[in-house]
């Protein structure tokens, strides 16, 4: 029995992922950098603070990490403040979710600090119990690890929690620490 819906936020609930696979790319050209091609898979199962310094490292920004993550947090910040939009399905989800008494969470990649003002800005942030990410559980999501830790958090075990996600790499640690999952095609 499901006891426990863990929803992904970036990609699953809201509509920002088309932000981020463009943010590296966005950056570096401003920079007058061409990127490669596959510079979004790269980064894309690391957590924000691996991106910034992957970034300032590989390509020798100048003002190393702290120029990117200054440039980078700026642009974050004006995007899910002003931008971000929820996907309509997603949010149907999480109110019928909420309607039956389930219980909600979320667990991201990316810091709270990022993403949880396009939560309230519309409002879906009551559906969530309680969001963790990678800062709270220290592991990445692409590792099994990182969900049995949620599941400890929760004291579920990982059998009873269905893991809503649109990554590759989250969904098979998903199902390889045990979770029931649900994959979200939006983008690739």
């Amino acid at each position: 029995m499901i006891k426990l819906h863990l929803f992904d936020i970036d990609g699953t609930v809201l509509d920002s992922m088309r932000m981020w696979d463009d943010l590296a790319p966005s950056y570096l050209k401003s920079l007058g950098i061409d990127p490669p091609d596959d510079i979004s898979e790269i980064i894309d199962p690391m957590p924000v603070d691996e991106v910034y310094a992957y970034l300032a490292e590989t390509f020798s920004i100048p003002g190393g990490e702290p120029a990117v993550r200054k440039a980078a947090e700026a642009y974050l910040h004006c995007q899910y403040d002003n931008v971000v939009l929820p996907f309509d399905d997603a949010v149907r989800e999480l109110e019928e979710l909420q309607a039956e008494g389930t219980r909600i969470m979320g667990f991201s990649n990316t810091p709270l600090k990022f993403f949880l003002p396009a939560l309230e800005r519309h409002g879906i942030d009551r559906y969530f119990e309680k969001i963790y990410t990678v800062e709270d559980t220290k592991i990445r999501k692409s590792s099994p690890e990182s969900f049995l830790v949620v599941c400890d958090y929760v004291g579920l075990e990982p059998t009873e929690v269905m893991v809503h996600d649109d990554s590759s790499f989250a969904l098979e640690a998903a199902k390889a620490a045990g979770c029931l999952c649900r994959s979200y095609d939006r983008y690739r």
